[in-house]
């Protein structure tokens, strides 16, 4: 966490690997990041019909430990982002299992929000002006890991360049005066996958197939269009702890790039 550790970091929708990364320099100042990953035992006793005075108190702390856990996490998300946490509420890996499965989703959405972020990555204001440009660095670097973070398994350069592409594309779409083609770029992005080849054939048969065309039949298309696409919804399974395998759906954040 880059200043203050000691605040609690709260999940939103779309800033995910943010928020773990904050989060467990949070728990791990109160003591609580090993019981949040299940890297504390459970303290076993001899026998169980007869609990000594110390394992008694060893046990106590234990699940003590554990609320707190759970209740840091809990607290630590949105409310409204709480409902999938309710059915493994007081098993703290379990909901960070949840919330990974849930909101670290690997979309476009998100994917290109963070090339548009970084993009946008510019000298600060607000440091002093010895840390100007260390400051830039970092950020810089923050930024790519965050892209970096975000991308599907076997990423290669040759996919690299058909997402800058796709950017660029749909940069020049939201920048436009045209509110129309605002909406359109923000059709892409509801989809679970997204290549450049999709969105040039998508914008030729809209856009470029009727060159001639008034400005109430464009507007008429993006209308077909919009309502012909189904929005995606995100689903994960999660096993937890106990061996309950739980479902978590959400539909895809339409994440708006500048």
């Amino acid at each position: 966490m880059s200043e203050n550790s000691t605040v609690r970091p709260v999940l939103h929708r779309d800033d995910y690997m943010k928020w773990i990364e904050d989060f467990e320099a949070y728990a791990g100042t109160k003591g609580l990041w090993c019981m949040c990953i299940r890297a504390e035992i459970y303290p076993t006793p001899k026998d169980e019909d007869a609990l000594t005075r110390e394992e008694r108190n060893d046990i106590e702390v234990y699940e003590t430990r554990k609320t707190k856990a759970s209740g840091e996490i809990w607290l630590g998300v949105e409310e409204s982002l709480r409902d999938y946490l309710r059915e493994v509420k007081g098993e703290p890996s379990d909901m960070l299992a949840i919330l990974e499965a849930t909101y670290n989703q690997k979309a476009p959405g998100i994917r290109f929000k963070a090339y548009n972020d970084f993009l946008n990555v510019t000298l600060r204001d607000d440091v002093e002006p010895h840390l100007v440009l260390t400051t830039l660095i970092t950020d810089i670097t923050n930024s790519l890991s965050f892209i970096r973070h975000q991308h599907p398994e076997k990423f290669e350069l040759g996919m690299l360049d058909a997402e800058l592409a796709t950017m660029v594309t749909l940069r020049a779409l939201r920048n436009s005066e045209n509110t129309d083609y605002h909406a359109f770029a923000a059709q892409f992005l509801m989809k679970a996958e997204l290549s450049f080849d999709d969105v040039a054939a998508t914008i030729r048969r809209y856009f470029q197939s009727k060159p001639t065309a008034k400005q109430g039949d464009t507007e008429a298309a993006l209308a077909r269009w919009r309502h012909s696409k189904p929005v995606h919804v995100f689903s994960a399974k999660v096993r937890t702890s106990s061996g309950t395998v739980i479902s978590c759906q959400r539909p895809n954040n339409t994440s708006k790039t500048r």
